[in-house]
């Protein structure tokens, strides 16, 4: 696998862990799956800390760097298929300048000239230049990735970091 191909999968997965979910080791085949409730524990237990020990690198309250990194820059649209408990779902980051902000709803125009359009709810998380924020203080100019989870009960926003504008 490239270099470039490995990076993608590093930086979606520290997205993931960021967003609170948690990757689940996928196995070739379900029959290789562990069976015992015991073993099952503790792989998921790995997973946690994993994602734990991911989720916590990087700037203040976990928001990450004050600006994106150079190879983050080049991601434009990605889907993650990701397994749950209970079925499938799908992880969607998308990055983009910010054309809109009205209440609860962001608006963003990615780099392949795509509109992209997400409704903040209570849980979502909103960091820009890597602290703590709210979708108010995001300005239209301003570099956005918004992190979307869809499944059964529908696609929710699950976190916006922004970047300022370069002066």
């Amino acid at each position: 696998m490239k270099w470039t191909m490995k990076l993608m999968v590093a930086l979606v997965s520290v997205v993931m862990a960021a967003l609170g979910t948690t990757a689940v080791a996928q196995t070739p085949d379900p029959e290789s799956a562990p069976e015992s409730t015991e073993e099952g524990q503790v792989r998921k237990a790995d997973t946690h800390r994993r994602a734990e020990k991911l989720a916590h690198r990087g700037g203040k309250d976990g928001c990450g760097p004050a600006e994106p990194r150079d190879r983050a820059k080049r991601i434009v649209h990605s889907e993650t298929k990701v397994r749950l408990d209970d079925g499938f779902g799908t992880r969607t980051l998308d990055v983009g300048e910010v054309t809109s902000v009205d209440g609860n709803q962001i608006t963003i125009r990615r780099a392949d000239g795509e509109t992209v359009s997400a409704t903040a709810a209570e849980g979502t998380r909103v960091c820009r230049d890597g602290d703590e924020s709210s979708l108010e203080n995001i300005e239209s100019g301003d570099t956005a990735v918004l992190m979307q989870r869809t499944q059964d009960d529908g696609t929710q926003l699950k976190g916006v970091r922004a970047f300022s504008q370069e002066d």
